[in-house]
């Protein structure tokens, strides 16, 4: 059965991180306020054992976390070559610190065995720490690359990682399809991207692959099929607050529907949104502003937003969001008259907005630059 981390207060006052097996997310908070707990936050949402089953990762214990311990657990950041040469030492001290004794020992005893065995001791579990954590890396380039377009790259990522399926901490295969299939989504081969895709349907839960479907179609610019699709993964899990908001953001976002997604993101119970979603609530309130023509209230939030999404910039996945964010606060500050605020937010933004055809944000962004 699924398990959820959530933060809240203990009867006895208590600040605590409790772990609940249950059905869903909502099931978990029901049983802690059952129990007497108050002040709930989810801390992970249906996407976390969803991916923890994929990824064959091990339950955590139940335990209370320091908010370094939080950020460690579930704000993890990309992985490049040094940071995993670095955490490979860092993880690896006591092996580290003990081989170094015993090559100092060895050095002032002249035994070559205590110098030989230290160093094999310093060497072996560093390397094989790194060896383990390089599909990371390439997991990292991959989102990179999808960020700028840069699709050859991503199927090379792609490709590199399927050598690792060895690996305990590879990327699933079904992520790999997954990015195959916006890669070929993106160079306007929809159905092959889709039929990539496709044998997964009966392997992950059918809201997982339905929402996971949107990816494709929107890369497409198929927005008609991919808020089918978003939609559809809502009627599936009902009580999934982070897809109702994706599915809210998507309303105004594609289709300039701010009631409609008004409407939906009142009925959320925030509490079950992780800390990670609360920078988008913020980003589809902004969109409703904007699309209302209240462009002082949307320069707020998207600012509010930006700030939000930019503490979070060190993890994948985050710079798309950023950069979209950042350019519907560029097209407010235009609507304002702030053209140089907008300038400098426009110069930033262009590539991006172009190689994504974001066509109503280029032509709000760069509205005075044409002109």
């Amino acid at each position: 059965m699924p398990k959820y981390l959530w933060k809240a207060k203990a009867p006895s006052g208590k600040n605590v991180i409790k772990r609940v097996e249950a059905a869903s997310l909502v099931e978990a908070k029901e049983q802690l306020v059952n129990a007497g707990y108050t002040e709930l936050e989810a801390q992970t949402d249906e996407y976390a054992p969803a991916v923890a089953e994929m990824f064959n990762l091990d339950d955590c214990d139940e335990t209370e976390l320091t908010p370094e311990q939080e950020v460690e657990c579930f704000q993890l950041g990309s992985s490049s070559v040094i940071g995993v040469i670095w955490r490979s030492i860092w993880t690896n001290w006591k092996p580290l610190l003990i081989g170094g004794t015993l090559v100092g020992a060895g050095v002032y005893f002249g035994n070559r065995w205590l110098i030989g065995g230290g160093a094999l001791l310093m060497f072996i579990f560093p390397f094989f720490s790194v060896i383990i954590q390089v599909p990371m890396v390439y997991f990292t380039r991959l989102n990179k690359a999808k960020v700028w377009g840069r699709w050859d790259e991503v199927q090379s990522c792609v490709e590199s990682l399927k050598k690792f399926s060895w690996n305990p901490l590879n990327v699933p295969i079904n992520e790999l399809a997954r990015n195959e299939g916006v890669v070929l989504a993106a160079k306007g081969r929809l159905a092959e991207g889709l039929a990539k895709f496709a044998p997964y349907a009966k392997k992950l839960p059918e809201w997982l692959y339905t929402s996971n479907c949107v990816a494709i179609y929107e890369e497409a610019r198929d927005f008609e099929k991919g808020l089918e699709y978003s939609k559809k993964a809502l009627e599936l899990a009902p009580d999934n607050a982070t897809l109702a908001l994706d599915h809210a953001i998507r309303l105004v976002q594609r289709f300039s529907f701010p009631d409609e997604s008004e409407e939906m993101v009142q009925k959320l119970d925030v509490s079950l949104l992780p800390p990670l979603a609360k920078p988008y609530l913020t980003f589809c309130y902004g969109l409703i502003a904007w699309r209302r023509g209240n462009n002082s209230e949307a320069r707020d939030k998207f600012s509010e937003a930006v700030e939000g999404f930019r503490k979070m910039l060190h993890m994948d996945l985050t710079e798309g969001i950023y950069l979209i964010t950042k350019a519907h606060l560029c097209a407010t500050e235009r609507a304002l008259g702030n053209d140089s605020v907008a300038d400098a937010l426009w110069s930033d933004l262009e590539k991006f907005l172009r190689v994504h055809k974001e066509q109503e944000l280029i032509d709000a962004c760069s509205a005075q630059l044409v002109a």
